[in-house]
């Protein structure tokens, strides 16, 4: 079967903009080709879903017609506030615009776990509506807490992000926890929540991942790991930080 395609060139106004920005998300602005994947279609729908008062929302934010970013913390209406969508989902945040937590997070502290970054933990797992510990256990098992790692094939930091994913500073740990936890939720979103996938497409690149369970690979020594130390901190129950 031949993949759905739109032609830029028939799109006008919000539209456009919004072709653009799902076209430069998936192809690096090659607007000649868009729409080419399902994926890129699936942006393009949502985003075209979610229009109102001439604004959008794409990966969480909310931008004018002209593809600006629109500040929406003070002029939307509770309801409105209530739901942020990310990509090839919606989910309910954990926590709001403005950096407070709506719902208590739990995060453990255990012996050979840093407590160090527990605060960008929390912030970032949140913000994306992932479990705080588990992002602790992909840090622990990625880089040992250390936020100078750097992997042989050149990812970097707490979270070992690729560059390709985010150009700033990666040796930053709040920009290497907030770029590693919006990949995650990427993960998430393509396998239906399911994490040994989706942690074995962080590890692997969801084409990587796909193409092993495809293969027949159920899981991996990468997949297993984190999941054994997300339960060993899960476990961890006298020493919890419940943190409103």
């Amino acid at each position: 079967m031949s993949e759905k395609h739109i032609s830029f060139s028939t799109l006008s106004g919000i539209h456009k903009t919004i072709a653009a920005m799902c076209d430069k998300k998936e192809f690096g602005g090659n607007e000649d080709q868009f729409v080419n994947s399902g994926r890129e279609q699936r942006l393009y729908n949502q985003a075209c879903s979610t229009i109102e008062n001439n604004t959008f929302k794409f990966y969480g934010e909310t931008y004018n017609e002209d593809g600006s970013v629109f500040n929406c913390v003070d002029e939307l209406k509770p309801e409105q506030d209530k739901y942020v969508w990310g990509s090839d989902f919606m989910y309910k945040p954990a926590w709001p615009v403005d950096g407070t937590p709506k719902d208590p997070l739990k995060l453990s502290t255990k012996e050979g776990y840093s407590d160090k970054y527990d605060s960008l933990i929390l912030k970032y797992a949140g913000m994306y509506d992932i479990e705080p510990n588990l992002v602790k256990a992909i840090i622990f098992r990625e880089s040992s807490f250390n936020p100078n790692a750097k992997s042989y094939v050149g990812c970097i930091g707490l979270m070992q992000v690729n560059p390709r994913f985010n150009k700033g500073n990666l040796y930053d740990p709040e920009t290497n926890i907030a770029t590693g936890c919006k990949i995650y939720r990427e993960c998430l979103d393509e396998f239906d929540g399911n994490h040994t996938k989706a942690l074995m497409a962080y590890n692997q690149g969801i084409t990587g991942a796909k193409r092993s369970l495809r293969k027949g690979v159920s899981s991996t020594s990468y997949s297993r790991n984190v999941l054994e130390s997300f339960n060993e901190l899960n476990n961890a129950k006298n020493n919890i930080n419940n943190i409103a």
